[in-house]
Protein backbone atom coordinates (compact mmCIF):
# COMPACT_ATOMS: atom_id res chain seq x y z
CA UNK A 1 0.00 0.00 0.00
CA UNK A 2 1.52 3.57 -0.74
CA UNK A 3 1.04 7.11 0.06
CA UNK A 4 1.35 9.58 -2.17
CA UNK A 5 1.57 13.67 -2.32
CA UNK A 6 -0.87 15.66 -3.94
CA UNK A 7 1.98 16.09 -6.43
CA UNK A 8 1.83 11.75 -6.82
CA UNK A 9 5.09 11.65 -5.09
CA UNK A 10 5.38 8.46 -2.69
CA UNK A 11 5.67 9.55 1.15
CA UNK A 12 5.32 6.25 2.97
CA UNK A 13 4.41 2.85 2.07
CA UNK A 14 2.88 -0.25 3.85
CA UNK A 15 3.35 -4.46 3.17
CA UNK A 16 3.44 -7.65 5.31
CA UNK A 17 6.11 -9.04 6.65
CA UNK A 18 5.16 -12.11 4.36
CA UNK A 19 4.72 -10.27 1.41
CA UNK A 20 7.28 -11.85 -0.80
CA UNK A 21 5.45 -15.65 0.08
CA UNK A 22 2.11 -13.47 -0.29
CA UNK A 23 3.04 -12.44 -3.86
CA UNK A 24 4.30 -15.70 -4.97
CA UNK A 25 1.41 -17.92 -3.69
CA UNK A 26 -1.16 -14.69 -4.89
CA UNK A 27 -2.55 -14.14 -1.29
CA UNK A 28 -1.40 -10.33 -1.12
CA UNK A 29 -3.56 -7.41 -0.16
CA UNK A 30 -4.51 -6.45 -3.98
CA UNK A 31 -7.78 -8.09 -3.67
CA UNK A 32 -9.71 -5.08 -1.56
CA UNK A 33 -8.93 -1.32 -1.57
CA UNK A 34 -7.95 0.15 2.14
CA UNK A 35 -10.38 1.66 3.96
CA UNK A 36 -10.18 4.90 5.50
CA UNK A 37 -11.45 5.26 9.15
CA UNK A 38 -11.88 8.18 11.72
CA UNK A 39 -9.18 8.96 14.18
CA UNK A 40 -6.64 8.56 11.35
CA UNK A 41 -6.62 4.69 10.93
CA UNK A 42 -6.62 2.58 7.91
CA UNK A 43 -8.27 -1.10 7.42
CA UNK A 44 -6.78 -3.04 4.85
CA UNK A 45 -7.76 -7.12 4.21
CA UNK A 46 -6.87 -9.38 1.56
CA UNK A 47 -6.35 -12.84 0.68
CA UNK A 48 -4.36 -13.66 3.19
CA UNK A 49 -7.28 -13.11 6.11
CA UNK A 50 -5.26 -11.24 7.29
CA UNK A 51 -6.67 -7.91 8.16
CA UNK A 52 -3.94 -4.92 8.95
CA UNK A 53 -5.15 -1.64 11.15
CA UNK A 54 -2.67 0.98 9.89
CA UNK A 55 -1.59 4.73 10.97
CA UNK A 56 -2.89 6.88 7.93
CA UNK A 57 -0.07 8.97 8.51
CA UNK A 58 2.65 7.05 9.20
CA UNK A 59 1.31 3.32 7.06
CA UNK A 60 5.15 1.91 8.72
CA UNK A 61 6.92 0.51 6.07
CA UNK A 62 6.82 -3.69 6.15
CA UNK A 63 5.77 -5.17 9.15
CA UNK A 64 4.88 -1.38 10.54
CA UNK A 65 1.55 -2.36 11.39
CA UNK A 66 -0.36 -1.14 14.40
CA UNK A 67 -1.98 -4.64 14.45
CA UNK A 68 -2.59 -7.45 12.89
CA UNK A 69 -5.53 -10.23 12.91
CA UNK A 70 -7.14 -13.13 11.38
CA UNK A 71 -10.02 -11.85 9.78
CA UNK A 72 -11.28 -13.50 6.74
CA UNK A 73 -10.24 -14.00 2.92
CA UNK A 74 -11.68 -10.69 1.54
CA UNK A 75 -12.60 -9.64 -2.21
CA UNK A 76 -13.59 -6.35 -3.31
CA UNK A 77 -14.35 -3.56 -2.13
CA UNK A 78 -15.92 -2.50 1.80
CA UNK A 79 -17.88 -0.20 2.94
CA UNK A 80 -18.05 1.55 6.67
CA UNK A 81 -19.90 3.73 8.84
CA UNK A 82 -17.76 5.50 11.46
CA UNK A 83 -15.92 2.51 13.58
CA UNK A 84 -17.36 -0.42 11.38
CA UNK A 85 -16.20 -2.14 8.65
CA UNK A 86 -18.27 -4.17 6.53
CA UNK A 87 -16.23 -6.84 4.54
CA UNK A 88 -16.97 -8.96 1.25
CA UNK A 89 -15.36 -12.07 2.96
CA UNK A 90 -15.39 -15.52 0.81
CA UNK A 91 -17.72 -17.20 3.54
CA UNK A 92 -19.99 -14.39 4.10
CA UNK A 93 -20.15 -10.42 4.74
CA UNK A 94 -18.53 -9.73 8.10
CA UNK A 95 -18.77 -6.92 10.31
CA UNK A 96 -15.55 -5.43 12.17
CA UNK A 97 -15.64 -2.98 14.94
CA UNK A 98 -12.95 -0.56 14.93
CA UNK A 99 -11.33 1.10 18.60
CA UNK A 100 -11.32 2.05 20.74
CA UNK A 101 -7.25 2.95 19.89
CA UNK A 102 -5.69 -0.09 17.76
CA UNK A 103 -8.52 -2.62 18.54
CA UNK A 104 -10.15 -4.97 16.34
CA UNK A 105 -13.47 -6.46 17.12
CA UNK A 106 -15.05 -9.01 14.94
CA UNK A 107 -18.79 -8.56 15.12
CA UNK A 108 -21.25 -10.40 13.25
CA UNK A 109 -20.92 -12.80 10.11
CA UNK A 110 -23.74 -13.33 7.53
CA UNK A 111 -24.47 -16.61 5.74
CA UNK A 112 -21.84 -17.86 3.67
CA UNK A 113 -23.53 -17.08 0.45
CA UNK A 114 -23.81 -13.04 0.55
CA UNK A 115 -20.29 -12.18 -0.51
CA UNK A 116 -20.56 -9.43 -2.66
CA UNK A 117 -19.30 -5.61 -2.12
CA UNK A 118 -21.20 -4.44 -0.08
CA UNK A 119 -23.00 -0.77 0.02
CA UNK A 120 -24.55 0.58 3.02
CA UNK A 121 -27.57 2.79 3.42
CA UNK A 122 -29.40 4.21 6.29
CA UNK A 123 -29.24 1.29 9.23
CA UNK A 124 -29.08 -0.91 6.14
CA UNK A 125 -26.01 -3.20 4.49
CA UNK A 126 -26.87 -4.24 0.95
CA UNK A 127 -24.73 -7.09 -0.41
CA UNK A 128 -25.72 -10.07 -3.27
CA UNK A 129 -25.12 -13.67 -2.43
CA UNK A 130 -23.48 -15.94 -5.29
CA UNK A 131 -26.43 -15.81 -7.44
CA UNK A 132 -27.53 -12.53 -7.50
CA UNK A 133 -29.85 -12.08 -4.63
CA UNK A 134 -29.65 -8.95 -2.94
CA UNK A 135 -29.71 -8.95 0.95
CA UNK A 136 -30.95 -6.04 3.23
CA UNK A 137 -28.74 -6.63 6.76
CA UNK A 138 -29.42 -5.03 9.81
CA UNK A 139 -26.04 -2.78 10.16
CA UNK A 140 -26.17 -3.46 13.69
CA UNK A 141 -27.00 -7.35 14.18
CA UNK A 142 -26.85 -8.25 10.47
CA UNK A 143 -30.19 -10.06 10.87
Amino acid sequence: MLRLSPTLQLEDGFAPTQWQQDNATDADLGSMGPVLLPGGWVFADGKSGLGYLLHANALGGVGGQALMASICSSYGGAASVGSQIFLPCTDGLRQVLVGPGSRLTLGWHANQQVVGSPVVGGNTVYSLDRNGTLYALNSQTGA
